[in-house]
């Protein structure tokens, strides 16, 4: 009993380590906001409209997606879908035209989760190396909630990577899998789907990582 339930324990320390890291960051994206916010409200009180130039209005801009944001995140998605990126890794033009479409975007909209996403797997489909892949699903982590509607996508795309050398990416990875084996059983059962889906090493990493926090569940992957 005292070991099941330290490896409780260690779930939740785990999750509420990330969750700190994410709160931090959002935090201080709030903070930005409610100043820009305030520099805008006193202006209208003073009589004169928003500015461009204006602290909160360019910080607006910097969170809210705009339409083109909207408009690349569905035509890179239905590209994806429709399976029109070669399986092989080679170049083809409209997958270089949505990054660099996407890598536009993200310069001015950051905080776009899906963005980041499907940055990630268009850099996999056209076969970069697994560092800069990384990177991208970091900023995943970073731009989403620790549990919500990408939990199990970015874990998916994180477990087809080939190497797990990248440390902050590892603990990411690792929360995910810690959020799924707390949760009910038909949620966990969805830890099965990204097992299959997983490379090599995913497996292995995903096998070490069941192992050490829930080891009665490593048979169910199997």
């Amino acid at each position: 009993m005292p070991v099941v339930a330290g490896r409780s324990g260690n779930l939740l320390v785990r999750n509420l380590r990330l969750a700190l890291l994410r709160g931090i960051a959002g935090l201080l994206s709030l903070l930005l906001v409610i100043l820009g916010l305030a520099e805008i409200w006193f202006n209208l009180l003073e009589g004169a409209p928003p500015r461009d130039d204006m602290v909160g209005s360019a910080l607006i801009r910097y969170l809210r997606p705009s339409a083109e944001t909207s408009r690349i995140r569905a035509e890179a998605s239905s590209f994806l879908q429709a399976a029109e990126v070669p399986s092989n890794g080679a170049p083809s033009p409209q997958l270089t035209s949505y990054l660099d479409e996407i890598d536009d975007a993200l310069s001015l909209h950051p905080m776009q989760p899906h963005l980041w996403l499907i940055r990630a797997t268009l850099f996999r489909q056209q076969g970069e190396p697994d560092d800069k892949i990384a990177e991208s699903l970091k900023m995943v982590y970073l731009t989403s909630p620790v549990s919500g509607e990408l939990a199990f996508d970015r874990l998916d795309a994180g477990l087809k990577l080939q190497n797990f050398d990248d440390p902050e990416l590892v603990e990411f990875l690792k929360g995910d899998i810690s959020g799924f084996l707390l949760q009910r059983v038909e949620q966990q059962s969805r830890l099965l789907d990204a097992y299959r889906a997983a490379s090599p090493a995913g497996k292995t990493f995903l096998e070490r990582v069941v192992a050490d926090l829930k080891p009665e569940y490593l048979s169910a992957l199997k």
